[in-house]
C-alpha cells in the first residue's frame, strides 16, 4: 500500500536521526510557505471582490499589496513548495516501510494536485497584475473618453481568466492540503491503518478534520502576521500609506489574525486531548506547553494592535508565529516517533543486522590457515632458503628478526624496500592472519630455532642429486 516502498531504503538506527532532521527542515520550508500561499490568495480574492462590490479602491490596493508582498516566483515556489512536499512524503514512506496503510498514497496524490494548484495560482497572480496595468490606462485617457474597444475586450477576457484560475487554483490548494494533512494524520495513528482504506473513509475521520482545521487556522494566522510584518516593518514597510489604508490593513489583519490565533490555541489543545496514549511522552508535553505559551503571547500582541493600532509589535508577532510553528512541528515529530516505535523496532533491528553483516570483516579461523601452503603459492617463486633468486635468501633475512613473528608478519602484510640490492617486494594481498601464518612458518623453518633447519621442500635442489661416482 506504500507506493514508494520499492524506492526507499528501510530505516536503520543510523539513518533514523537523519530522517528526523530532514523532515523537520522540510516542514520548516513547506508549511509556512503553503500556509501563506493559501491565506494570501484567499484574502486577496476576498478583498478584490469587496472592492468590486463597494468601489472602494483601498480594498483593491490591499488585495494587490498582499500578492506583491507574500507571493513569490515559480522558482522559489518550486524550492519552498513542491520539493519539500515530495521530500516530506518520501521521509514518511521510510517511516511507514512495510506498513499496511494508504497514508503515503494519499500524500503523494496531494503532492500531484499541488503541482496543478501552484500553476493555476501563479496564473491568477500574473493575470491579476495584468488587470491592474490595464486599469492604469484610464489615467492616460482624456476625461469623457473610453478605452479602445480592443483594450476593453482584452480586459474582459483577462478578468475572466483571473477569476477562473484563482478559484480553481485555490480550490485545488485546499484539496491538496486536506489530502496531505490527512495522510500525515493517518500515518501517526497505527490503530486506524486497517480502517482507513480509501479517501471516502478519510473524509469522515474526526482526527483528520481537527488537524486540517488546525492547518487552516495556522495558515490564516501566519498570513496575517506576515502582512503586519511586511507592510510595516520589512525594509521600512510600505511608504505611501494613507491613514484610511493603514487603518484598513490593521483592522483586517489584526482582527483576522487574532481570531485565527484563538482558533489555533483551541485546536492545539484538542489535538493534545485526542492523542493516543502510546504517542505521548515528556517531549510532547514540553513542546505543546511551549507552543501554547507562544500562542498566548501572540494573542496579547494582536490585541494591542487592535486596541491601540500599534505596529511596533509586528516583528514580534511574526517571530512568535514562527516559534509556534517550530514547537508544534517538533511536537508532531515526537508524536510520530512515539506512535511508530513498535512498527519501526523490528525493521530497524533487521536493517542494523544486515548492515553489520555487510560491514563486519569475515572472521578467519587462524588454526585452519596453512602458512606453508601460502608460502608455496605466494613466496616460493622469488625466495629460497639459501639460494638468491629475485629476493634475498631466507637464511640471510629471517634470522635478523630474532624470533619476532609479529614484526616479520608486519613486513609481509605491508612490505617496504630494505635492501637496495633487491627490488621492492610487492604487496601480496594477504590478511593479517595469513601474514602471521606465513611468518610463523618462515620463522620455524629459517629462524634458527627448533625447526630452524631448511625443510625438504626447499632442499630438493640438493637432495635429489645423484651421488658423484668415485
Amino acid at each position: 500500500m506504500n507506493i514508494f516502498e520499492q524506492f526507499v531504503i528501510p530505516p536503520s538506527s543510523h539513518t533514523l536521526p537523519l530522517m528526523d532532521i530532514f523532515l523537520i527542515l522540510s516542514l520548516l520550508l513547506f508549511l509556512p510557505f503553503i500556509g501563506m500561499l493559501i491565506g494570501g490568495t484567499t484574502m486577496s480574492m476576498i478583498l478584490s471582490g469587496i472592492s468590486g462590490n463597494t468601489g472602494d479602491d483601498n480594498y483593491n490596493r490591499f488585495s494587490r499589496d498582499i500578492l506583491n508582498k507574500l507571493s513569490v516566483n515559480k522558482n522559489v515556489g518550486l524550492g519552498l513548495g513542491l520539493i519539500p512536499a515530495f521530500s516530506i512524503t518520501f521521509v514518511y514512506a521510510q517511516y511507514l516501510y512495510q506498513a499496511p496503510a494508504i497514508a503515503i498514497s494519499i500524500m503523494f496524490i496531494g503532492c500531484v494536485i499541488y503541482i496543478f494548484a501552484f500553476l493555476l495560482t501563479y496564473r491568477f497572480h500574473r493575470t491579476f497584475e495584468t488587470g491592474l496595468i490595464l486599469d492604469s490606462y484610464k489615467l492616460y485617457i482624456e476625461p469623457g473618453k473610453n478605452l479602445p474597444a480592443d483594450v476593453i475586450e482584452y480586459k474582459k477576457k483577462n478578468a475572466a481568466i483571473t477569476k477562473q484560475s484563482g478559484r480553481l487554483g485555490l480550490f485545488l490548494l485546499y484539496v491538496a492540503s486536506f489530502l496531505f494533512v490527512g495522510g500525515a494524520s493517518i500515518a501517526t495513528n497505527p490503530m486506524r491503518w486497517a480502517e482507513v482504506t480509501n479517501v471516502i473513509v478519510l473524509l469522515i475521520e474526526f482526527e483528520v478534520w481537527i488537524n486540517y482545521l488546525y492547518f487552516l487556522s495556522f495558515s490564516a494566522a501566519i498570513t496575517c502576521s506576515a502582512i503586519l510584518f511586511f507592510f510595516f516593518k520589512w525594509q521600512g514597510g510600505i511608504k505611501d500609506m494613507t491613514i484610511d489604508y493603514k487603518m484598513l490593513v490593521l483592522k483586517v489583519a489584526g482582527f483576522t489574525g487574532f481570531f485565527s490565533v484563538v482558533l489555533l490555541l483551541f485546536f492545539v489543545f484538542i489535538k493534545f486531548l485526542i492523542t493516543t496514549e502510546m504517542a505521548l511522552s515528556t517531549s510532547v508535553f514540553v513542546y505543546t506547553t511551549l507552543a501554547m505559551i507562544s500562542i498566548l503571547i501572540v494573542c496579547s500582541l494582536l490585541y494591542a494592535v487592535l486596541k491601540n493600532h500599534e505596529v511596533r509589535f509586528a516583528s514580534a508577532i511574526f517571530f512568535f508565529m514562527i516559534l509556534i510553528f517550530l514547537f508544534t512541528s517538533l511536537k508532531d515529530q515526537a508524536l510520530l516517533g512515539n506512535a511508530l516505535s513498535d512498527h519501526l523496532a523490528p525493521i530497524i533491528a533487521e536493517q542494523d543486522k544486515l548492515i553489520e553483516s555487510k560491514t563486519q570483516p569475515i572472521a578467519q579461523d587462524e588454526s585452519a590457515i596453512d602458512g606453508s601452503q601460502i608460502y608455496q603459492t605466494k613466496c616460493s617463486a622469488c625466495h629460497k632458503g639459501d639460494v638468491k633468486l629475485v629476493g634475498p635468501p631466507y637464511m640471510e633475512t629471517i634470522p635478523k628478526y630474532n624470533g619476532d613473528i609479529k614484526k616479520l608478519a608486519g613486513f609481509i602484510y605491508n612490505p617496504v624496500k630494505v635492501n637496495p640490492e633487491y627490488p621492492a617486494m610487492p604487496s601480496q594481498g594477504l590478511s593479517v592472519a595469513e601474514s602471521e601464518a606465513v611468518a610463523k612458518y618462515l620463522m620455524d623453518t629459517y629462524g634458527g630455532g627448533a625447526g630452524g633447519e631448511e625443510k625438504e621442500s626447499d632442499k630438493q635442489g640438493t637432495d635429489n642429486k645423484e651421488p658423484e661416482s668415485k
